[in-house]
């Protein structure tokens, strides 16, 4: 280390010397050690009181938005996920329990990666060659690796409603997802599994489906969104590079797009300019579900959903499965 004199050249920094502290001080340092303690002992109870007492409330009269998602349960799992089976197969039992086991794998590796299951491609990446001949083996393999799955994990394979969906990329297509049905343990494994990212996507659902841009079919376009963003957002870049891992929303989304949570198509608007539009995508539906997300928006702003809203986006949700 140097320090700079007045004649302006560096001298090498003298050492600093410790003097001696005597009885009184050496009490006061206990002293103050003992309070700091007390205060960390004071703060580890109130944090694991609020543990025991669970997610905290907030009046809307302090004009806070009240985001605390109280309906746990997608209601689009009410469809029917069981897949038909036949009771024989055209090989062996050793066959079947090797290639349901690999299809098992298959699907849990697809899930983990927030990447669809294409029955199309089950022959190819999973089957092989020698059993591609065998006419419908492939979605019984899946079907029984789907119960296994089920059973065993309590995830569940569901198929993109084509209602919804027609794009040729989404035909005969699914996406597994978490089907456990009790509340607290959704919720422990929510806190558990990046729980910013999953408040994230209820807010840019919220922000797609009551959009003014295209309030019929829910959709919104990038610009839009992404001003919304930056004008609720709080956070530095840093922090959000930390949470969501990347630092500008646009490459946000663009993630949320690959894991088939937005779906992007290019429109023109009446001037002729390009624009990206966003709306939800299928594992949105399968995941969260419209009514979900309907509830998030109102109980954000402290209101009841109208009873005609619900009934539409039940009509709208059998229709969905009829078609399935």
């Amino acid at each position: 280390r140097f320090r700079t004199g007045g004649s302006g050249r560096k001298s090498p920094a003298m050492p600093a010397t410790r003097r001696r502290r005597g009885p009184e001080a050496l009490e006061g340092e206990q002293e103050e050690t003992t309070g700091k303690e007390a205060q960390r002992s004071v703060r580890q109870r109130q944090s694991r009181e609020q543990d025991a007492a669970g997610p905290q409330e907030y009046d809307l009269a302090d004009g806070m938005w009240n985001f605390t998602q109280t309906q746990v349960e997608p209601w689009v799992l009410t469809h029917d996920d069981t897949m038909p089976m036949d009771d024989t197969l055209p090989i062996g039992p050793d066959e079947e329990k090797m290639l349901v086991s690999k299809m098992s794998r298959y699907v849990l590796m697809k899930g983990s990666h927030l990447e669809p299951i294409q029955t199309s491609k089950l022959n190819e990446e999973v089957l092989g060659a020698k059993y591609r001949k065998k006419r419908n083996l492939a979605r019984q393999i899946l079907a029984r690796a789907a119960a296994h799955v089920n059973k065993t994990f309590g995830y569940r394979l569901l198929r993109v409603p084509e209602t919804r969906f027609p794009q040729p990329r989404f035909k005969d297509c699914y996406f597994l997802v978490n089907g456990i049905q009790d509340g607290p343990l959704r919720t422990a494994l929510g806190r558990e599994q990046h729980p910013a990212m999953k408040g994230l996507l209820m807010v840019v659902f919220a922000a797609i489906y009551a959009s003014n841009h295209n309030s019929q079919n829910n959709r919104t376009t990038e610009t839009h969104l992404v001003a919304y963003l930056d004008k609720i957002d709080t956070m530095s870049k840093a922090v959000r590079q930390q949470l969501f891992g990347h630092q500008n929303w646009s490459d946000v989304l663009a993630t949320l797009c690959r894991q088939h949570y937005l779906l992007k198509t290019m429109q023109k608007d009446p001037e002729g300019n390009t624009l990206n539009v966003l709306e939800l995508g299928p594992r949105a539906f399968l995941e969260v579900g419209r009514k979900q997300i309907v509830y998030f928006i109102h109980e954000a702003v402290g209101e009841d959903v109208d009873r005609v809203v619900l009934e539409e986006l039940e009509e709208s949700a059998a229709q969905d499965q009829e078609c399935q």
